[in-house]
C-alpha cells in the first residue's frame, strides 16, 4: 500500500520536508499493522442540527471499530521533544478539551457513542541535512561509507553519490539518515495516547455550551457588538492576523491585503464549528472578520502548516487504502 506516499511525493513540499514526511510516512503501518477490527470511516463529515436552527458541524479523521466498540482516531503532528509524557499539559488538557467533546456529543446524538478516543501523535523530523565527514575505512554516516560500500546508513546509496565528491548531504542521503534514525527508536516518533474518554454529563454539559454560545452569536450580530479583546492580539508571540483592520490601517476593500475566505463545505451562517467557536470565544472582532465579513489576510502558507496539512493527506490516504483493501477481501 503506497498511495499515501505518492501524495507526499506529489506535493510542493520542499525535497527536504518531503524527505521528512516520506520516512514517517513508511513508518506509519508499524504502529497500526495490528489492528484487525473495522474501520467505519475515513475523514467522516457531520452535521448535527440543533433545535435553534443552528448546526454543529465538524470533520472526523478516522473512526475504527474493535470488540468493545466505537473508536475515535485524531491525527496529530508535534515537534516536543518527547511526545511520550503522560503527565504533559498537552495530553491532560484532552480530559475536557472542546474540540472531543463535541465529537462525541456528535456521534452519540447520531446514535452510537464513541468507547474511546486515541490522539495518534506523529513527532515531526526537525533534524536538517549535515555534514558528510570523511571517515575511516566503511564507517556509517562518512563519504567512506558511500565510496567503500556504496551504502549511507546501511542502505544502498545512489550510485551517483559515489562518483560525487560529497561534503554535505543531499535529499535522498538525508532521508536514509532519519529512516535509519526512525527504526532504531520508533518510540521516539509515535505514540498513540488513548487515555481520553467523555460521560453522558459531559457531552449534554457541551451541547449546552454550545447552543448558549450560538445565542451569543446571534445577540452580537442583532446588536453589532464586535467588541475586541485586546489580550489577545499578541497571542503566541505575534500580531493577530487582523491587527491592521482593528488598527485602522488598512480595509476590507484593500485587495492586494484582504482575500474572500472561502471556508469548507461544511461552512454556513448558521453553522457553529470547533474553529468558529473558539475563534468567538477569543476574540469576537476577529470572529467578524472571519466569518461575517468573510475575509483573511493573503499571505503565503507557513511551511510549518503546508507540511501538517500534506501528512495529514498522506495519512488519510493510508486508512482509505486499508479500508478498500479489507473491503475486497471481505
Amino acid at each position: 500500500m503506497d498511495a499515501h506516499l505518492s501524495v507526499i511525493d506529489d506535493s510542493d513540499l520542499s525535497p527536504i520536508d518531503k524527505a521528512r514526511a516520506s520516512v514517517l510516512a513508511q513508518a506509519y503501518h508499524d504502529q497500526w499493522k495490528n489492528f484487525t477490527g473495522e474501520i467505519v470511516a475515513v475523514e467522516k463529515d457531520f452535521r448535527l442540527k440543533f433545535p435553534n436552527g443552528w448546526r454543529y458541524v465538524g470533520k472526523i479523521d478516522l473512526l475504527l471499530r474493535d470488540k468493545q466498540g466505537l473508536i475515535l482516531v485524531e491525527h496529530k503532528t508535534r515537534s516536543a521533544s518527547d511526545i511520550r509524557q503522560l503527565w504533559d499539559p498537552y495530553y491532560q488538557k484532552l480530559s475536557f478539551d472542546a474540540q472531543l467533546s463535541g465529537y462525541h456529543m456528535a456521534q452519540w446524538f447520531m446514535g452510537e457513542k464513541i468507547r474511546k478516543t486515541v490522539y495518534d501523535v506523529v513527532k515531526k523530523i526537525t533534524t536538517k541535512p549535515k555534514r558528510i565527514p570523511r571517515g575511516s575505512e566503511g564507517a556509517v554516516g562518512t563519504r567512506s561509507e558511500i565510496e567503500d560500500l556504496g551504502t549511507y546508513y546501511g542502505t544502498k546509496a545512489p550510485q551517483k553519490a559515489a562518483e560525487t565528491p560529497l561534503s554535505q548531504e543531499t535529499a535522498p542521503l538525508y532521508k536514509m539518515r532519519i529512516a535509519a534514525d526512525v527504526a532504531e527508536d520508533p518510540d521516539r516518533f509515535f505514540y498513540q495516547y488513548s487515555l481520553v474518554h467523555r460521560n453522558e454529563a459531559q457531552m449534554v454539559d457541551y451541547s449546552k455550551q454550545l447552543v448558549a454560545l450560538c445565542r451569543d452569536m446571534e445577540r452580537a450580530e442583532e446588536t453589532k457588538a464586535h467588541y475586541q479583546n485586546t489580550s489577545n492580539c499578541l497571542s503566541y508571540g505575534q500580531k493577530c492576523e487582523y491587527f491592521d483592520l482593528c488598527q485602522g490601517v488598512s480595509y476590507p476593500e484593500d485587495t492586494e491585503k484582504w482575500q474572500e475566505r472561502g471556508g469548507s463545505d461544511l461552512s454556513g451562517d448558521r453553522c457553529i464549528s470547533h474553529s468558529r467557536a473558539t475563534c468567538f470565544q477569543s476574540c469576537r472582532r476577529k470572529a467578524y472578520w472571519r466569518y461575517n465579513e468573510k475575509i483573511e489576510p493573503i499571505k503565503p502558507e507557513a511551511p510549518a502548516l503546508r507540511f501538517g496539512k500534506v501528512f495529514h493527506s498522506s495519512l488519510e490516504a493510508y486508512w482509505n487504502e486499508r479500508k478498500e483493501h479489507a473491503k475486497r477481501n471481505s
